[in-house]
């Protein structure tokens, strides 16, 4: 039952319109902490915008005993969202943790298992407001059966979108996603 620092860094971002990336896409660590997520924004007139940041890390051989991979990941989020219309159009903001295990057999990736998170959907149309802010300590788990012989990956990921389309509109999301090195175990 080995607990792990991953050590596969992932950041991906797509964006069209008006947007912006406050500070840094990339996952960071700070000894044992893991840190995933960002700060991503979407201005007027049209702005979208979707990241995920991700760690990950080899769990290795499945032994021939195994029939499932069980990981955990528990560490604090940090979370603030605004989407914001006044006038017409549409803004709104979205953001999750996921756990993902990836199987490959003789070198070839066969099949994954991702559970997900819900931290935060907020959204507003027309004339309206919604703000988010929130702090919290949640573990996320996965479960995946194995098959002996096959390797296995794990990702810890903060995914994350903005829009809004609109004039005056924009919409906000920020989670940082702090872990402490992940469990995992074969039973």
């Amino acid at each position: 039952m080995p607990y792990v620092v991953p050590n596969i860094p992932y950041s991906f971002g797509s964006r069209a319109g008006a947007t912006s990336v406050n500070g840094t896409l990339n996952p960071e660590q700070d000894g044992p902490i893991s840190r995933v997520g960002g700060s991503i924004w979407a201005y007027p007139p049209l702005g979208t915008i979707t990241v995920t940041t991700s760690w990950g890390f080899v769990v290795g051989q499945a032994p021939s005993t195994a029939s499932a991979l069980i990981v955990a990941a528990r560490g604090r989020t940090t979370e603030n969202g605004a989407a914001y219309n006044w006038g017409g159009g549409y803004s709104a903001a979205n953001s999750s943790i996921a756990l993902t295990a990836e199987e490959f057999v003789n070198g070839k990736f066969t099949r994954s298992t991702t559970t997900s998170l819900p931290i935060m959907h907020i959204w507003t149309a027309v004339i309206g407001a919604q703000f988010h802010a929130h702090e919290a300590w949640p573990t996320h788990t996965l479960l995946m059966g194995v098959g002996g012989g096959a390797v296995y990956r794990c990702w810890v990921t903060a995914n994350q979108w903005a829009m809004c389309q609109g004039i005056p509109a924009y919409a906000a999301s920020r989670l940082f996603f702090d872990f402490y090195p992940v469990f995992y175990s074969w039973i």
